[in-house]
C-alpha cells in the first residue's frame, strides 16, 4: 500500500518554479467583465475630454478669424468683409471677393477658403473648419449677415462700415451655423438670424465670435430675430 501511495504522489504536480496554474472559464469571464466595466467608465470621460479640446480649438479658430477681419478693415476703409449667400442659385459658385468662397451651393456646398478675402491675413485653411464639424466641407463658420447690405448683384452683400457698430462686445461677428440640409454646418458662410440657427455640435451650443474679438459659447437658438430689447445686429 505504501509503495503504491508513493508512486501516486511522485506523479502529482508540485508547487514550484515549474508549476503554472491555469485560469478557469469563469475566472476569464470575470476578468473580461471587469475590463468592460472599466472601459465603460473611462470612455465617456475620454470622449468629453476630446470634445472639450475640439471646442477650445474651434474657439481659437474664431478668434483668429475675428483678428483677420480687424486687419482687413484696416486695409479697406474700416469696412467689414463682403459676403455671398445662396441666392446665387443651386449648384452655383460664389464670387471671389467674399470673405470665403463656396462652390456648388447646396449640392452639397464645398468651400475653398484660399479664394476668400480673409485668407491672406491667415495663410492657412485650417482655421476655417471646426474639428467637430462632420460635414468636412472646408468651412464651418458663417458671418453675421446684419454686418452687410444687399447690392444689385444677386447674392452679393457689401460689408458695412465698422463705425456703425456702437457696442462691438454685444454684436456677434462669426458663429457656427446649422443651415438646412448642411449636416449641422454652414452652407454659404452667411448667417441671417431671421432664417438660420446656430449649431449644437458643442454640447448643445456653439462658439460665437464678437466684433471686439472675444469668443463665447452660447446655447443653440440663443440668437433670435426680431428682439426689440437687443442690439439690432445681435438678437439674444
Amino acid at each position: 500500500m505504501l509503495p503504491m501511495m508513493s508512486l501516486i504522489l511522485s506523479r502529482w504536480p508540485r508547487a514550484g518554479a515549474g508549476c503554472r496554474a491555469a485560469f478557469t472559464l469563469i475566472e476569464l469571464l470575470v476578468v473580461i467583465a471587469i475590463i468592460a466595466i472599466l472601459a465603460s467608465m473611462l470612455l465617456p470621460a475620454l470622449s468629453r475630454a476630446r470634445e472639450s479640446a475640439r471646442k477650445t480649438k474651434c474657439a481659437n479658430n474664431e478668434r483668429q478669424l475675428a483678428l483677420a477681419v480687424a486687419l482687413y478693415a484696416q486695409d479697406y476703409n474700416d469696412s467689414f468683409p463682403n459676403l455671398w449667400d445662396g441666392s446665387v442659385g443651386g449648384g452655383k459658385d460664389s464670387g471671389t471677393n467674399g470673405w470665403i468662397f463656396f462652390m456648388n451651393f447646396g449640392r452639397p456646398t464645398r468651400f475653398d477658403s484660399s479664394r476668400g478675402t480673409l485668407f491672406g491675413y491667415l495663410a492657412t485653411t485650417n482655421v476655417f473648419e471646426c474639428p467637430s464639424d462632420r460635414a468636412r466641407s472646408g468651412g464651418s463658420y458663417a458671418m453675421n449677415a446684419l454686418l452687410s447690405q444687399s447690392t444689385e448683384t444677386a447674392g452679393f452683400h457689401a460689408g458695412i462700415s465698422s463705425a456703425a457698430i456702437t457696442a462691438p462686445s454685444a454684436v456677434f461677428l462669426f458663429l457656427e451655423e446649422a443651415a438646412p440640409g448642411a449636416a449641422d454646418s454652414t452652407n454659404d458662410g452667411y448667417f441671417d438670424p431671421r432664417n438660420d440657427r446656430s449649431s449644437g455640435r458643442h454640447g448643445g451650443g456653439a462658439n460665437f465670435a464678437f466684433c471686439d474679438g472675444h469668443v463665447a459659447w452660447l446655447r443653440t437658438n440663443t440668437v433670435k430675430y426680431p428682439n426689440p430689447e437687443a442690439s439690432a445686429r445681435f438678437e439674444r
